[in-house]
């Protein structure tokens, strides 16, 4: 079974966590985990990436239950950089009753007796 996880240091509990559940759940099964992770800032906070020290001694739980299981740290920090992800990064703009996964022509916020009026 492969897994993956997506995180900075801050998921480092979490994931060795969910990997004990996966290990106690999966007994001997061989499992393949990967952690994508990277290094980024903004300009009120920096991330620090996912460590190698973590990811080692999560992956010694791995094989020790299978030697065949696997787990791989992938930083995906010079990805970013080279082609970052400008759409997603743009300055959010204030939701609206219609934002997301409503058409863009509604009318009025439902209420609780309520419903979307539509042109």
């Amino acid at each position: 079974m492969n897994f993956l996880f997506c995180g900075d240091h801050n998921a480092e509990r979490g994931v060795l966590i969910a990997v004990l559940s996966l290990l106690k759940a999966e007994r001997g099964e061989e499992v393949h985990v990967y952690i994508l992770t990277m290094r980024a800032k903004s300009k009120s906070r920096s991330f620090k990436p996912f460590s190698q020290h973590a990811a080692d001694f999560i992956r010694s739980l791995i094989v020790a239950d299978n030697p065949n299981s696997s787990l791989e740290l992938i930083d995906c920090t010079e990805n970013f950089i080279k082609e970052p992800p400008t759409a997603n990064m743009a300055p959010a703009s204030p939701p609206t009753p219609c934002s997301g996964f409503l058409p863009t022509n509604c009318r009025k916020f439902p209420t609780a007796s309520s419903t979307w009026t539509m042109t």
